[in-house]
């Protein structure tokens, strides 16, 4: 991923890939070493099973996804796939430790624990319960076919 773009506010380069609509932005299982923000578009976090995808969240502009990746070496729990063309900035593991470096230990205690609390977590919606919180109308049902492309 090579940096694209200086930030105006800051001075610093910041990295930003473009993934168009269906686009696998990475797998349930891939290696993680850096998250994503989400500058523009939307993001279908999901689940593969033997009967189909399991829908997780979707995740839109301003918010983060593969957050886990800063904070553990852990692979990948879902699938992402743009689900309209969008631009995320990607944040890496070794900066956003770097930063943390001049934290607090209580600070980074509280992370850790955090994070491995999330990781716990084993929470994935119905088909009904994921489109009444996320506010979708979909008229497609669970079973329809789902176009993805990988890179």
């Amino acid at each position: 991923m090579a940096p694209d773009r200086v930030d105006r506010a800051s001075g610093k380069v910041v990295n930003r890939k473009f993934f168009s609509t269906g686009q696998e932005i990475f797998v349930e299982g891939d290696p993680s070493d850096h998250a994503f923000f989400v500058q523009n578009g939307a993001v279908l976090l999901s689940a593969r099973t033997p009967s189909g995808i399991i829908p997780h969240s979707t995740v839109r502009e301003k918010q983060v996804f593969g957050e886990m990746a800063l904070l553990d070496e852990k692979r990948r729990a879902f699938t992402a796939t743009a689900i309209i063309d969008t631009t995320c900035i990607i944040i890496m593991r070794q900066e956003f430790k770097s930063k943390l470096e001049n934290t607090d230990p209580l600070v980074k205690a509280l992370l850790r624990v955090l994070a491995r609390n999330l990781s716990q977590i084993d929470y994935t919606p119905t088909w009904d319960e994921f489109k009444r919180r996320e506010n979708l109308d979909l008229e497609a049902d669970k079973d329809a076919e789902v176009e993805v492309r990988r890179e």
